[in-house]
């Protein structure tokens, strides 16, 4: 078995072609120096500070980045991690949001009104912002948990849509299952039902409410990974031009910084990520418990970085009390950003247990850069980065042994783990660069500004 293949036949440095005019493509070139700054409006269901995961401060980076361009940029983001809207007059925090996917709400009309109200405040505040700051284009991350009438809503005002994709978002989205659009449907199981709806749908054209999906055009999108690209071609998007712009990290921040001495012996184990079921934390706890009280090597320790479900981190708690790691396991809670660069410098493993696909981990990147070997489960997109033996050692998803067993060859062989230390930084600067993806993504934009909304046609053909 090749673990360091996720099943998906790709060509893992091959950009696809943008799906543009060469003129577009000609003209919107980020060497193309007569080219006029883009008013660009970005928007994700969470913005940094207030995160959740690491598409969030991708997005984050991605703004700067092209803020220091020369661009001209606005956030439209959800009030999620705030007591009322705000604005700095950059980052407009007014979206309603509902990360409880309904489950407080257990009459269906007390859902029904608040679907309504999210939508009705929603709809409006992205109509605010386009007209008053008029962009070239829309920028859109992650419209789940806020509302995904924002798409219908900005097609109708004329503005191009590029969209970014992290995670499966768009592979699960259907508009018939969607709260909103399927509260406007047409059918009903009754006709009151279709009375209601049909004075609904009525009541909200008065409004000015979008109440329909439209059909589904996502001719100008952007997957974290290719893993992400076919999860969502398998769901039926039709998104098979999307481009395949890889996420980044910053490798002047997350830099190797050797200690004066002899290099010290491998010993100090990390997990980054949030503390959920599926990411597999608790195979971290096993595989060290496997090192210390099987192998026999004491000395080895765990740090794990993060926060999430309070009733899992209790069960990763039992569990270290259980195989008696209280000494050996320290659990730091959430950490600042501009912190983590030290807190990679202090560890020599990262550990990547998790259990499902993800689009392209970031954690991994940034020890890769910071000099850490990875010993993690190539699922998903992080099957794009890591290769066996080579710049990481690979172990199948929820075998805590296997992971054990990889860690301790990089316990016993000093030069093996000074190869894969090598070979990943390697990786992550010729492959994962920031400058690389911002100019990606720059062009990108740019070539979507640069066409018809409707009709796909760039301005230079038309002329």
């Amino acid at each position: 078995m090749d673990l360091s293949s996720n099943g998906d036949q790709v060509e893992l440095d091959r950009f696809v072609a943008w799906p543009c005019s060469a003129n577009t493509r000609a003209e919107a070139t980020v060497n193309d120096m007569t080219a006029a700054p883009l008013r660009i409006l970005v928007i994700s269901n969470l913005y940094p500070p207030h995160h959740i995961g690491g598409y969030e401060i991708r997005c984050h980076e991605v703004v700067e980045g092209l803020k220091s361009r020369g661009h001209k940029l606005r956030v439209l983001t959800s009030t999620f991690g705030v007591t009322s809207k705000n604005s700095d007059g950059e980052v407009f925090r007014w979206l309603r949001h509902d990360f409880s996917e309904g489950s407080a709400h257990h009459s269906s009309w007390v859902r029904a009104a608040f679907i309504i109200r999210n939508e009705l405040q929603n709809q409006r505040c992205l109509g605010r912002v386009l007209r008053e700051f008029r962009p070239d284009v829309v920028f859109l991350w992650n419209p789940k948990h806020i509302s995904m009438s924002l798409i219908p809503v900005t097609r109708a005002a004329g503005v191009p849509i590029c969209f970014s994709i992290d995670d499966d978002w768009l592979a699960r989205f259907k508009p018939d299952k969607d709260p909103w659009f399927r509260l406007c449907i047409r059918h009903g199981r009754n006709w009151p039902v279709r009375m209601v709806k049909r004075l609904l749908r009525w009541s909200f054209t008065r409004v000015g409410l979008q109440s329909e999906y439209g059909p589904e055009d996502y001719h100008h999108a952007l997957f974290v990974s290719h893993y992400m690209k076919n999860a969502a071609l398998r769901a039926g998007r039709p998104v098979s031009d999307a481009e395949i712009i890889h996420g980044a990290v910053d490798t002047s921040a997350f830099r190797h910084r050797p200690r004066p001495g002899p290099p010290a012996p491998p010993r100090r184990l990390l997990y980054v990520g949030r503390l959920v079921y599926e990411k597999g934390v608790h195979d971290a706890i096993e595989a060290l418990h496997v090192l210390r009280n099987i192998y026999g090597y004491r000395a080895i320790s765990l740090s794990i970085v993060g926060s999430g479900d309070p009733a899992y981190d209790a069960q990763l708690q039992d569990l270290t009390r259980a195989r008696s790691l209280e000494t050996a396991v320290r659990f730091l809670g959430s950490v600042a950003r501009e912190r983590m660069p030290v807190v990679y410098q202090e560890h020599h493993i990262l550990l990547f247990p998790s259990l499902c696909p993800e689009g392209l981990p970031r954690a991994m990147l940034e020890a890769m850069s910071a000099g850490l070997a990875v010993v993690g489960t190539a699922t998903g997109g992080g099957g794009e980065v890591l290769q066996h033996d080579t710049n990481s050692l690979i172990f199948p998803p929820g075998d805590a042994l296997a992971c054990a067993s990889q860690v301790r060859r990089l316990l016993e062989s000093p030069s093996l783990f000074e190869m894969i230390r090598i070979h990943a930084r390697r990786t992550v600067e010729e492959r994962f660069g920031m400058e690389v993806m911002l100019n990606h993504t720059e062009e990108a934009l740019m070539c979507v500004a640069r066409e018809d909304p409707v009709t796909g046609v760039s301005a230079t053909d038309r002329t």
